[in-house]
């Protein structure tokens, strides 16, 4: 039986799901701020429109008809598809836990009053809020948007002196909202991915992720699953779960992201969506063997879907670095396009483009995802692939 899904978000990394459903007979209407995003092409129904606007959205949904929402692997569509499923009494993550699981001020506040492990905190409406903010959690602090997603506005302070220019920056993203001065964690970073249905949660895997040095703290490459004992990775998913508990998050995918310290592990922050970069929509379903798109689809028709993880499989995903300069040429894509071995592969400047400081994930100029039955299999994939890419930049532009 034909049903119509409302897709919050029409963009490439949601591509994926539109098209599944388009191919299992469904009719498609799709939400997007951009009239040029790829999933209009394959919706029935189409509408511009900011997806971070709930209101807008709302308006929209009111005159459609539709059996189920969702916001597949996109964090600017969590409240609105949220909003729209309980409003209309749809399957879907409660509202109060998508705001919950948007606002970092709110998430914060949450995991300290339940005691999840996490990292002390100020929010900060002025500069000097901010400084006595430092001055208290200090030497080495992370400056952040509380509204914001994808490492955008976020800086890594150890100096009074620099606290001004990134609270600054962080305003700028928040846009009037509340920025966070949180004491740095100290220790490597690893992510949990799953489903929460109901209140149980689902594991699909734990991966390790390697990051730049600071103030960038981007990651460099994610390994899936983390080279970690049992014990460590058991106690890592149990913080995760306490985390989505606290939150209120059910019937949703999740994407946390932990630091391990000494102390054991505590909690960064907790998405309640598919991780993006083809992490939920191709990565995920190769690792652990679970369709993360009919699942979530699924889902959001009210159906039980099937998300037991089998035998893991491996995967790496690596964002190669690149030196500051004018990009001259690149080589290699035509290849990489047929090699078996990756996943994807994509490259996000072309020549002639100014590469600048790593800051934020928009600064990335391309990604790698390699894999294999193990571990070694896919490293020996990513090894082939990274030796077929060939981005030339000049190091020294003239001014």
């Amino acid at each position: 039986m034909q049903k119509t899904i409302m897709f919050i978000g029409a963009g490439q990394h949601q591509l994926p799901g539109i098209q599944y459903a388009k191919t299992r007979g469904h009719r498609i209407i799709a939400l997007d701020g951009d009239a040029n995003a790829p999933g209009f092409s394959c919706a029935d129904e189409s509408h511009v429109v900011n997806i971070k606007d709930v209101d807008a959205c709302f308006g929209i949904a009111q005159k459609c008809t539709f059996d189920g929402v969702l916001a597949l692997a996109t964090e600017a569509g969590v409240r609105s598809a949220s909003f729209i499923a309980e409003k209309f009494g749809l399957s879907g993550l409660p509202f109060l836990a998508a705001c919950n699981a948007t606002d970092k001020l709110a998430m914060r506040k949450n995991f300290s009053d339940a005691g999840i492990p996490s990292t002390l905190f100020r929010s900060c409406r002025s500069i000097d809020e901010a400084n006595e903010a430092y001055r208290k959690l200090g030497p080495r602090v992370v400056v952040k948007p509380a509204n914001s997603a994808g490492s955008r506005g976020v800086s890594f302070v150890q100096a009074l002196e620099d606290v001004s220019d990134a609270f600054s920056v962080a305003n700028v993203v928040a846009d009037g909202g509340d920025i966070l001065v949180e004491a740095f964690l100290e220790g490597p970073e690893v992510a949990v991915d799953g489903f929460m249905i109901g209140d149980h949660f689902h594991l699909f895997c734990v991966s390790d992720k390697i990051r730049t040095t600071p103030p960038a703290l981007l990651d460099t490459s994610v390994i899936f699953p983390a080279e970690r004992s049992a014990s460590e990775c058991d106690a890592i998913v149990e913080v995760a779960t306490r985390a989505a508990q606290v939150l209120g998050i059910r019937n949703a995918p999740i994407h946390a992201e932990l630091i391990v310290t000494r102390e054991g592990p505590k909690m960064v922050e907790i998405a309640a969506r598919g991780a993006g970069f083809h992490v939920f929509t191709e990565i995920m379903p190769w690792v652990s063997g679970v369709d993360t798109v009919k699942a979530q689809i699924a889902l959001c028709l009210g159906d039980h879907p099937d998300v037991q993880a089998g035998p893991l499989k491996a995967a790496v995903l690596e964002f190669p670095l690149a030196p500051a300069g004018r990009v001259q040429a690149i080589e290699g894509m035509e290849s990489l396009a047929s090699d078996p071995g990756l996943i994807f592969s994509e490259v996000f400047c072309k020549v002639g483009d100014l590469i600048g400081p790593l800051r934020s994930g928009a600064d990335r100029v391309a990604a790698l995802c390699a894999k294999g039955e193990t571990l070694i299999e896919a490293r020996s994939a990513l090894l082939r692939a990274r030796s077929k890419l060939n981005i030339s930049i000049e190091s020294r532009v003239k001014q």
